[in-house]
């Protein structure tokens, strides 16, 4: 475990997503925005379409899925960071279906909103970085 960063410096954004937007791109175009460059997010909402991954430890690749059918959102979590000069958006999120079957994984690009909000938690004191770690394959915080 490493300590990456401390603050008591926190600020609070509350978005609202509408109908047909892509929700992965909204909250990378809020964070350009607002000029957040480190944050956590949490969100709640239901989907039209959703497109998430798992990542494989043995492979070291992401293996993608695609929801084309409408979904509850039931937990929607991640952070904003830097990866250079770049945003990069690391969330996670969990769905229900109307069976009540639940799915998860890593949130990607073409996920689109059919109602949703989100709460941003805005560090403005320090910068989250993330850097190539070659053990995982996966782009991770500096410590």
């Amino acid at each position: 475990m490493a300590i990456v960063a401390t603050s008591s410096n926190l600020k609070l954004n509350v978005i609202r997503f509408k109908k047909g937007e892509d929700i992965f791109n909204q909250i990378k175009e809020v964070a350009y925005k607002i000029g957040i460059k480190s944050a956590f997010f949490f969100g709640i909402g239901t989907f039209q379409k959703l497109k998430i991954a798992y990542y494989n430890q043995k492979t070291l690749k992401y293996e993608e899925a695609e929801f084309n059918r409408e979904v509850e959102i039931t937990s929607l979590i991640g952070d904003i960071s830097l990866d250079g000069n770049e945003i990069f958006i690391h969330c996670h999120v969990t769905i229900s279906d109307k069976d009540m079957n639940a799915h998860g994984g890593h949130l990607l690009p073409g996920s689109i909103i059919f109602a949703g909000e989100a709460l941003i938690i805005e560090i403005s004191d320090i910068e989250l970085k993330r850097k190539f770690d070659s053990e995982t394959g996966l782009r991770i915080l500096e410590s």
